[in-house]
């Protein structure tokens, strides 16, 4: 039947996609998830049963037809997934793809197709109808290896598969090979209309009842008629007034996400790049035209839009998401099983990594967690396995840093981060290669940010952090290893110290004041936490998502100062300079701050566990701050009160007339 030249366009962006699992048992066949996405080589002449297809990966393979379905896809999705196979196969340094096809050939035919795709994008777009008129699909979906099917095993509901192919029958010599049809065929070298009546009629109804639907596009046939219409009606909207025009927030966002896709912009950029177009349209065009604008300026009442949940899953960012955790679950596999792969993938799993740290940092924050989320963080679970069994610094320090990302991106991940075994494997590096100091500073930050949040930490851990890495940790803070980064090694040691110090509430568990116990001195870890307390940092205050319990500076001070040991490691002249910080704290602080009472306390074991008698620096200060406090009435200064009056009789040579 000769094809309508209507449907030429649209043909050149049709895939295939997984029904099922399949595990490949025969020659030349390959392995694929439910959901996967594929561009058809070529249908077989002899055996329809089964398509030659080519995966994401750039590999070739025959999949069961009746395993697969037809299903029409954006532009930008298809060229994504040809740029991603085009991606593996320069990577490759095979010279021919599974016996079939010279990889060379394949890349000068992926590049004809991808050219192909832009031309018919291009002409699709000239189309005033075809706004809007394709089916929004979810982006290309690759399963973790729990959902696999192990062995030769079918899934229970797949189709039985009728025979095996002939794989010399159906494929003969490379030039015997089936030719296109059409110049826009959407399979490489064989007509599309053959894939599609094949198809079961149970994957059909499976395929239809499982996609979201969309309106259907108008023919291209009849855009002269539709263009007709649509000037008629804007005639008619001319001569009266027309109804308020609605957009709704994913048509909106739809914008956001081109120019994101488009610029590389991130997503807070992007935003504001639109809002000033919008802006700038209102100074230069008259009232009608404003009437197009203000529906789709109202959505940004807020400084960003966020994606809508009905559409997150269609994003580009979270396309590109769900293929980086899938290509880096098998590189993890890879690593495990110590394949001749391992030495081969580097290059491309930085790519990987560099793209996923990029998006992460980048992209829609409701985006990635949501894409994080899936599985119950099955993602992160995965990259810390990988990080586990990789040798090569290079791969694990950008993995490193799309840990760093997720910190900073959702508290959730944090807290997968801290039960998991990565501190534990966070400590042992920084033991195992404390004198490479890029890599100390880089590790050191990792584990600190896991701690920082204050979230309780595994009660296994202990056990391999303890008294001695403290005091491992001290010793590079009083004597750090000479290099470029001498400066700062010391105050990330400290806030390793200060992440690790907030999760204990008593002495008797605290194994960093254990440690402390053991050293006659700590001069540079006492004068930096002196200078912190001063100016009233936090250098754990670090995330959006969520601040410390307390302030862990002032929180270090309170614990040292608890026993006459620890309280040594000060110097009377670091006490008097500490007593002149809570003079000034108490006397700003309100009623009902809970800093206020942190200060009394550490005033009432500054005066117990240390010379203070001696020299009672600014005891007057503090008696006028402990009348004032018994002068407030309000029922919020009822504790200070107990603690003040608490400390005067502890101490009533000092604070008693």
């Amino acid at each position: 039947m000769e094809q309508c030249s209507s449907l030429v366009i649209d043909d050149s962006f049709e895939m295939l996609k997984a029904l099922y699992d399949f595990q490949a048992v025969y020659p030349k066949t390959i392995s694929f998830f439910e959901g996967e996405h594929f561009i058809l080589h070529q249908t077989s002449v002899k055996q329809r049963n089964w398509w030659q297809v080519i995966n994401m990966k750039g590999s070739i393979g025959f999949v069961p037809s009746n395993y697969v379905n037809k299903i029409k896809v954006k532009p930008s999705f298809l060229l994504g997934f040809l740029e991603t196979v085009l991606e593996f196969l320069k990577l490759s340094k095979d010279e021919d793809i599974n016996g079939i096809i010279t990889r060379t050939e394949l890349i000068e035919r992926l590049e004809a197709k991808k050219t192909q795709v832009k031309l018919s994008a291009k002409a699709l777009e000239s189309d005033n109808d075809s706004v809007g008129s394709y089916e929004n699909i979810p982006n290309g979906q690759i399963k973790t290896n729990d959902s696999a099917v192990k062995s030769s095993e079918m899934p229970s509901n797949a189709p039985p598969i009728k025979e095996s192919p002939s794989i010399t029958s159906s494929l003969g010599k490379p030039e015997e090979l089936v030719t296109p049809s059409t110049a826009h065929d959407n399979s490489i070298t064989s007509d599309p209309s053959e894939a599609t009546n094949t198809i079961s009629d149970d994957a059909t109804v499976m395929i239809k009842t499982a996609k979201i639907t969309q309106p259907k596009p108008a023919s291209p046939s009849h855009s002269n008629e539709h263009t007709t219409q649509s000037s008629e009606k804007s005639k008619k909207c001319a001569k009266t007034k027309s109804e308020p025009l609605e957009v709704s927030q994913i048509e909106v966002y739809q914008i956001l996400d081109s120019i994101r896709q488009t610029t590389n912009l991130s997503h807070e950029l992007s935003c504001v790049a639109l809002k000033v177009v919008l802006s700038e349209l209102e100074t230069i065009y008259s009232t009608p035209v404003l009437e197009f604008l203000e529906p789709i300026a109202k959505h940004f009442t807020a400084e960003q839009l966020s994606a809508p949940d009905e559409f997150i899953e269609h994003t580009h960012d979270s396309h590109r998401l769900k293929l980086i955790f899938g290509q880096l679950d098998e590189c993890k596999n890879d690593s495990e099983q110590r394949t001749w792969m391992l030495h081969e993938d580097e290059d491309y799993i930085v790519q990987f990594l560099t793209e996923l740290i990029e998006i992460l940092k980048n992209a829609d924050k409701k985006v990635c967690r949501f894409e994080l989320s899936c599985d119950q963080y099955q993602s992160i679970y995965n990259l810390i396995q990988y990080y586990q069994m990789e040798t090569r610094w290079r791969i694990k320090t950008l993995i490193l840093q799309a840990f760093k990302a997720l910190c900073y991106l959702d508290k959730n991940a944090v807290e997968v981060l801290l039960m998991s075994v990565l501190p534990l494997e966070l400590v042992n590096d920084i033991k195992c290669n404390s004198s490479d100091l890029d890599r100390l500073k880089d590790v050191t930050l990792m584990l600190t940010m896991i701690y920082a949040t204050g979230l309780k930490m595994p009660t296994s851990h202990p056990e391999h952090i303890g008294t001695k890495f403290i005091l491992f940790i001290l010793d590079i803070i009083e004597t750090p290893p000479e290099g470029d980064v001498l400066e700062i090694i010391p105050d990330i040691m400290i806030n390793l110290i200060l992440s690790l110090n907030l999760q204990f509430d008593n002495f008797t568990d605290n194994f960093i004041l254990s440690a402390m116990q053991k050293i006659s001195s700590a001069k540079t870890f006492t004068e930096k936490i002196l200078v912190l307390l001063n100016r009233e940092e936090d250098p754990l205050n670090i995330f959006d998502h969520s601040t410390p319990p307390i302030n862990s500076v002032l929180k270090m001070f309170v614990d040292l100062f608890i026993a006459p040991e620890t309280a040594n490691l000060f110097y009377t002249n670091d006490n008097k300079v500490l007593i002149d910080i809570l003079v000034r704290q108490l006397s700003d602080l309100s009623a009902g701050d809970p800093l206020r009472r942190w200060y009394l306390e550490l005033c009432r074991r500054i005066v117990r566990n240390t010379n203070y008698a001696e020299h009672s620096h600014r005891k007057s200060d503090l008696m006028k701050i402990f009348t004032r406090i018994f002068c407030e009435e309000t029922e919020c200064s009822l504790k200070d009160q107990k603690l003040v009056r608490e400390i005067a009789n502890e101490f009533p040579q000092i604070f008693k007339a």
